[in-house]
C-alpha cells in the first residue's frame, strides 16, 4: 500500500494524493485484466483445434465458456481490493463516491479483459500479443 489514511482535510492540499491513488488503482487493474488474458488461447490452442476439427462444439461456445470463467475470477479480486484500499486510504467518506469509483474500476476490468481476450484471439503468438498490448496500454496512458 502506498498510502494509509490520506489527510482528512479534503482540501486542495490532499488533491494530488487522491488523484494519484485513483490513477494507480486504474492502472493496476488495467494491467492485471489485460495481461491476464493474453496467454489463455495459446495454452488451449492444440486441444481447441482438435475439438473444432471433429465438431465437438462451436467456437462461440468456447469463447463464451472462457469469458464466463475469467470474468468472475477478476471480479472477485476487484471486489476484495477496492473496498479495502478505498476505506483504508480514506479517499472520500461517502458511499455514493465509493460506489461510483467501484463501478468505474469494475467497468475498466471488464473492458480490459475483453480487449485482452480479443488480442489473444487475434495474435496467437505470445510475443506479438504482449508487444501489441504494451503498445496499446502505452497509447492509452500517453
Amino acid at each position: 500500500m502506498l498510502w494509509l489514511n490520506i489527510r482528512d482535510d479534503f482540501s486542495e492540499n490532499s488533491l494530488f494524493s487522491r488523484m494519484t491513488f485513483v490513477y494507480w488503482t486504474t492502472g493496476t487493474w488495467t494491467f492485471f485484466a489485460l495481461f491476464g488474458c493474453l496467454l489463455l488461447f495459446n495454452t488451449h490452442l492444440a486441444n481447441l483445434r482438435k475439438e473444432l476439427r471433429v465438431s465437438s462444439y462451436s467456437l462461440f461456445a468456447y469463447f463464451t465458456a472462457v469469458t464466463g470463467v475469467l470474468v468472475p475470477i477478476d471480479m472477485f479480486w476487484t471486489l476484495l481490493y477496492i473496498p479495502v484500499t478505498y476505506w483504508t486510504t480514506n479517499l472520500e467518506p461517502s458511499g455514493a463516491i465509493f460506489f461510483a469509483f467501484f463501478a468505474c474500476v469494475f467497468l475498466n476490468v471488464i473492458v480490459m479483459q475483453a480487449l485482452g481476450l480479443s488480442i489473444a484471439a487475434v495474435f496467437l503468438g505470445t510475443h506479438n500479443a504482449f508487444t501489441f498490448s504494451i503498445s496499446l496500454v502505452t497509447f492509452f496512458f500517453g
